[in-house]
């Protein structure tokens, strides 16, 4: 998509600017308004989701729902560090036979030696070779169907395929399996492997783990990724040949990189016995959202010495600090019993806090209404079960030794 000079001024000169406000307004005339509008919101959006392409004004975006489910900075980011571990540091050849909006495709091919990007939508593509040039990648872009471009492809024809299956169905609902995603991995699995040793299939968070496991072959690792402890992405590494154990690899991106990092598999999640908790101590741990995703639950209690609450209810504790633990550390103030005396109490105490429950009979919000709490503020409040069933509300403040 061409943006003529007058409109690309407006942009450039209002990007910064409320696109609602801007929408009530009226434009000069040559002015394309509502490419303007929705260059501007994409703009806006992507200096928070993908800054580094946020800083080139020349690149175009598409809109808004490609805009909305594209990688983030940091996630493509980390995919880019998962291929060039498996290229080893040499020049490779990557193929990404979804190339949507290309923040995948621009990021992983840093260090290749040859980059092709495949789209089926004739639109996204022009965009694609438009914004690689201007950000100075050198990628071929075939306008394509996925498996029309994978069947043309020769044997050991590329050292890496990655691919991101559309995860909804026309009429938008969601999809809980592979078989149901497009283009269908499953189906594709055995001609991805012969094109390339290694795959890499980006899933939806929603999606289970072990069914997607289960639905496949050839698992060497499955990457859990959450940022701020909001798990974003399942990605699954496909290896020809491998008949091994898969590991699993969670990790969290916060301020500036990582803030944990843990790798397990379902081998020492099953032979794991945590030892369950008899009170709440000093300390106070939450997993982060990788792991919880990954149901590392007792390994995660077992690797760092941590005592589980419940077998249930996913948070630990400990009398002393434990150094690395792959989530949040508390410091214990108060333990409460959920009666009707005590959260009287601590309602007139405390004005508000952040509330979340693990293995509770209320929810966050309900949680949140009868104890008539704002949200906010110092305090993190956990409703939860203790070993003996005692449902209690855990006054904390974060740890930050």
């Amino acid at each position: 998509m061409m943006i003529d000079e007058l409109t690309f001024k407006y942009i450039e000169e209002h990007s910064g600017e409320d696109v609602h406000a801007l929408a009530l307004r009226k434009f000069p005339a040559g002015v394309d308004a509502r490419t303007a509008l929705n260059q501007i919101a994409a703009r806006q959006k992507m200096r928070k989701k993908v800054p580094l392409w946020a800083e080139n004004s020349g690149v175009v975006y598409p809109g808004h729902l490609s805009v909305e489910q594209c990688s983030s900075q940091t996630t493509a980011g980390f995919k880019a560090q998962i291929v060039d571990s498996i290229a080893g540091g040499k020049g490779f050849t990557l193929v990404d036979l979804t190339g949507g909006m290309g923040v995948d495709c621009y990021f992983m091919s840093a260090k290749a030696g040859r980059a092709v990007y495949v789209e089926r939508d004739s639109g996204l593509c022009r965009l694609a070779a438009h914004n690689f040039g201007v950000l100075g990648r050198k990628t071929e872009v075939v306008n394509s169907e996925a498996e029309e471009y994978l069947c043309g492809l020769s044997n050991d024809g590329a050292d890496i395929i990655y691919l991101d299956p559309a995860r909804r169905d026309a009429s938008g609902r969601k999809m809980v399996s592979l078989h149901d995603c497009s283009p269908d991995v499953t189906v594709l699995r055995d001609k991805l492997l012969e094109v390339a040793p290694d795959v890499l299939v980006k899933l939806s968070p929603m999606l289970d783990i072990s069914l997607a496991v289960s639905e496949l072959d050839c698992v060497y690792r499955v990457y859990v990724v959450s940022v701020h402890s909001e798990c974003k992405e399942l990605v699954i590494h496909l290896r020809r040949g491998y008949a091994g154990q898969y590991g699993i690899e969670c990790v969290d991106f916060g301020n500036g990189g990582y803030e944990s990092r843990f790798v397990s598999s379902p081998e020492e999640e099953a032979g794991s016995v945590p030892v369950y908790a008899n009170g709440v101590g000093q300390y106070l741990y939450e997993p982060c959202g990788a792991v919880m995703k990954a149901g590392l639950f007792r390994s995660v209690a077992v690797r760092f010495g941590v005592e589980k609450l419940h077998p249930n209810s996913h948070l630990y504790t400990s009398a002393v600090p434990v150094k690395h633990f792959p989530g949040r550390v508390f410091e214990e103030e108060e333990v409460l019993p959920f009666s009707k005396r005590e959260t009287a109490r601590i309602s007139r105490e405390l004005a508000c806090a952040n509330i979340a429950v693990r293995n509770f009979p209320l929810t966050a919000e309900a949680l949140r209404r009868k104890l008539g709490m704002k949200d906010g503020g110092e305090v993190y409040l956990f409703g939860t079960t203790l070993k003996e069933e005692d449902k209690v509300l855990i006054v904390t403040r974060k740890y930050n030794g």
